[in-house]
Parts: C-alpha cells; sequence; structure tokens
C-alpha cells in the first residue's frame, strides 16, 4: 500500500459507493446512516466505527478490507478473493475470466 493514510483511503472509496446519478441523501438512504455523516466520511473528517463500518459494506456489497485500503479486491466473494490473491490479478480480471469461462464452456 502506499502512504495514504487509512482515512484519506476509506474517503476516496467511500465516495467511490455513490451512483452517480445518486443524491447524497439517496445514498444515505442506502445506506441507512444519516446524510449529515454520509458528508462527514465524504469528506473525510470522520471515519466509521466496526459497526458502521459493518453495515456499510453489507449494503453496498464490498469488504471492509477494501474499503479501508488493506486489499484490492473489493468482492466479498472469496472465490473470486482466493482467484485474485493466488494469480496475482484484478478483480476485474478474475471477472472477465468468470464470464468467459460461463460463455463459452458449452462450446
Amino acid at each position: 500500500m502506499s502512504q495514504h493514510s487509512t482515512q484519506e483511503i476509506f474517503t476516496k472509496r467511500f465516495r467511490e459507493l455513490k451512483k452517480p446519478d445518486e443524491t447524497q441523501q439517496q445514498f444515505a438512504n442506502r445506506l441507512d446512516i444519516s446524510r449529515p455523516t454520509v458528508a462527514q466520511y465524504q469528506n473525510e473528517l470522520r471515519v466509521p466505527d466496526a459497526r458502521m463500518l459493518k453495515q456499510i459494506c453489507q449494503q453496498t456489497g464490498v469488504t471492509a478490507d477494501w474499503l479501508l485500503g488493506l486489499s484490492n479486491v473489493q468482492t466479498p466473494s472469496e472465490d473470486i478473493q482466493t482467484a485474485c490473491n493466488t494469480l496475482h490479478i484484478s478483480e476485474s480480471m478474475a471477472d472477465s475470466i468468470i464470464y468467459l469461462y460461463e460463455r463459452f464452456k458449452h462450446v
């Protein structure tokens, strides 16, 4: 990992979780947290406690390790995590391999 702080990485990745067409209030509603709390996370003023981190991960389908910058694997799927870590490939590459396998396995 680079020299970025956990808070900087969390803020960057937390911002990535918001859909482009989603308002801050809609994002907060999806996460089941208050809009002011979302604003604090997005503006690097605060990081969540463990309970809130778990809730954010469950609501968005990402791992806490990814959100905190401990891993570059975003998905909680253990199979994809294992493939990425073993083969030293990105999650998008693993997704592409799975897609190609599924598409051509009966050809």
